[in-house]
């Protein structure tokens, strides 16, 4: 509900009082204030979760989608960057995590990530909806942050 229903709800509305342009967030505008409530959004799902003991790796994933998307606004003000790429970045570096520590399904899980990575990173491109740096950096970025939490964390 925090996660999807809601912030898309609040983007309509933002749309229908004409606060953003297009729900394809083509505007620097648009996207920051789409971000921002997003971000808010998993932020409030992340305290929840907290307050309530679940599984602590669920916890760190609701968080870093927060802190990732409120990163991508920041940095939407400044500069277009893929949101699609920055969550296939985290995506790519929870399961290389999961595939490190737990070997769930061997390495196949990985490899058809690294795959879907490209293919996202390929249809932004083929879009022309980003650069080759905004989709390369989205990437890494995603897949750093979530890395550095993990790594901080000691999962």
């Amino acid at each position: 509900l925090n996660t999807i229903i809601l912030p898309l709800f609040v983007i309509w509305l933002m749309k229908r009082m004409q606060l953003i342009k297009s729900f394809s967030l083509h505007t620097k505008q648009d996207r920051l204030l789409s971000f921002l409530i997003t971000g808010m959004f998993y932020m409030s799902t992340w305290y929840i979760f907290q307050e309530l003991n679940l599984i602590p790796l669920l916890n760190l994933i609701l968080l870093m989608s927060a802190i990732l998307v409120l990163m991508a606004s920041f940095i939407s003000a400044f500069w277009k960057i893929s949101i699609h790429s920055i969550s296939i970045g985290a995506v790519s570096a929870a399961v290389l995590y999961l595939t490190i520590n737990f070997y769930i399904s061997g390495p196949w899980l990985l490899y058809f990530v690294v795959f879907l990575s490209g293919l996202v990173g390929f249809a932004r491109l083929k879009l022309n909806a980003h650069s080759p740096k905004q989709v390369y950096v989205g990437y890494f970025m995603g897949f750093m942050v979530l890395s550095f939490f993990m790594w901080v964390k000691g999962f």
